[in-house]
């Protein structure tokens, strides 16, 4: 292995063969570390041997090799996902070939480490785009058109598939130190933007309207927020920029109807755009403050930065509808943004930009309350002399959990326990108190056992409840519904309401 090689690169490696695409990665200086057998093929090579560790200088031509390396490096220069356009001259024929390109950073340590990517070719699509004007043949064309959106589609279903199992995968890994789950975990990540990514390109709007509808449902938006933020310190670690939350004491067990995956990407866009106007502006330290706050029948996100990145000379606020919006606001990343707005547009929130010289400016996302959701348990109710049991590989949440029941700790117990061999050794012990809670994680690694399987084997589905990460898994959802075993979110614990019963 070579010296500080990329965790991430290794993990690559796995899954190379599970991805039925041109599949492949770099390093930040777009020298190819790893690719799967589709890649040779593509690009009209006979053979797999030769393209390790070399470079696009080292492979095509100087006009070809320039702009593949300087998209590379954009990418990891803004560690954004991207998608190129970009051709070669097939290897075998010397006929010009078209590609759609799309390339996410890899972060390791918070930091880019190199790049990952899928290519998709598209070569009978601009053959169609050149004879477009012979009306004989457009009908030919516009079959091969079709075709290519077909295969695009299907590559999607492909990798999606693969990719599923494998996040299942990650949480079984046991032999594999925190560092490196948390890198395969951002690989997946990457891996899943850019089948969003290809999904997006390549389906009709008819059809992105019609999974819209089908997936939105009520999310707990405080915990989602703050799990936006953490990535983004992460991301933008080597930056000079301070990211705040503040949520109102109101606010935290708030739902409302929206997309899981697409709001995230929503508000993730909003914020990218935000720290391009601060590194725009030169800003250092620059800032980023996220409220969530709720306003009558609406929950409230406001996004403020620093950058003063203001399209208006006179002092005044403008608050903007989606098609207002100057360009010195929407920035690179203007698609992005009019995307995020038709969004939340569709789940019937509103959406609000307010800037002023001097000062920065305020994006509000601004939506509708819904009920909360029946597999949320928003509260605990004890009674004194209560055992409460906590089951958890993740030394945080621990502390967290005694931070919680610090004022009750002349009422109740609590008892730590990192694997369920530990508890089950304590539990004939422990059950002489009648009155127990068991507050339990999903994931426990090292063990064959998940938490719900935990739950079962002690027989307490009626006084435990499932503490997860996991919370908008569908699947752990049925799970937990068929027991009749309530989620909390681990991000909502520290907002949980707890009340001890006088008697």
């Amino acid at each position: 292995m070579e010296n500080n090689r990329p965790r991430v690169f290794d993990e690559l490696e796995r899954l190379a063969i599970l991805v039925p695409a041109a599949f492949y990665w770099t390093d930040t200086n777009a020298i190819i570390k790893g690719f799967n057998l589709y890649c040779p093929t593509i690009i009209g090579s006979p053979s797999s041997q030769g393209y390790l560790d070399k470079g696009p200088y080292d492979m095509y031509t100087p006009e070809t090799a320039k702009v593949i390396y300087e998209n590379t490096i954009k990418v990891v220069q803004t560690g954004k996902t991207l998608t190129f356009e970009e051709s070669i001259a097939d290897l075998s024929t010397g006929k010009i070939r078209y590609y759609n390109v799309i390339r996410s950073p890899l972060f390791e340590d918070g930091k880019v480490v190199g790049t990952v990517g899928v290519t998709i070719e598209t070569t009978s699509e601009k053959e169609m785009e050149h004879l477009k004007l012979e009306t004989e043949q457009q009908k030919v064309q516009l079959g091969e058109a079709e075709k290519v959106s077909e295969i695009a589609e299907q590559v999607v279903h492909d990798i999606s598939a693969p990719l599923t199992s494998l996040k299942v995968l990650i949480t079984n890994l046991v032999n594999v130190n925190e560092d490196t789950r948390v890198a395969l975990r951002n690989a997946t990540s990457r891996i899943s933007d850019i089948v969003n990514t290809l999904a997006i390109k390549y389906q009709t709007p008819t059809e992105l309207s019609s999974i819209n509808t089908r997936t939105i449902e009520p999310t707990i938006i405080s915990c989602l927020v703050e799990s936006i933020l953490a990535e983004k310190r992460a991301q933008y670690g080597d930056y000079n920029i301070n990211f705040e939350l503040h949520i109102a004491d109101n606010t935290q067990d708030l739902f409302a109807k929206v997309n899981f995956e697409r709001f995230k990407r929503a508000v993730s866009n909003i914020i990218d755009n935000a720290i391009e106007g601060i590194v725009k502006a030169k800003q250092d330290p620059g800032c980023i403050n996220v409220f969530v706050n709720k306003e009558g029948n609406f929950i409230c996100i406001l996004i403020k930065d620093s950058s003063c990145n203001c399209d208006y000379p006179q002092p005044t606020s403008k608050k903007l509808g989606v098609d207002q919006i100057p360009a010195k606001i929407a920035g690179d990343h203007g698609i992005e943004l009019f995307a995020a707005i038709s969004q939340i547009n569709e789940w019937g929130g509103e959406y609000v930009v307010d800037s002023k010289p001097g000062v920065g400016t305020t994006f509000t996302i601004k939506l509708p309350i819904t009920e909360t959701p029946i597999w949320f348990q928003g509260n605990l109710d004890l009674v004194p002399n209560s055992l409460v049991i906590i089951l958890d590989d993740d030394p945080s949440i621990h502390t967290v959990w005694e931070s919680k029941f610090k004022e009750y700790q002349d009422k109740i117990s609590l008892r730590h326990f990192s694997t369920p061999e530990s508890l089950f050794e304590q539990l004939k012990e422990l059950q002489i108190n009648p009155n127990i809670l068991y507050l339990i994680d999903y994931e426990l690694l090292g063990s064959k056992d998940n938490g719900l399987d935990v739950i079962k084997k002690l027989q307490a589905v009626k006084n435990a409840f499932l503490v997860t990460s996991h919370y908008e898994d569908q699947k752990i959802r049925k799970k937990c519904a068929d027991l009749n075993v309530k989620i909390i979110p681990k991000k909502f614990a520290p907002y949980i309401l707890i009340q001890v019963k006088k008697s």
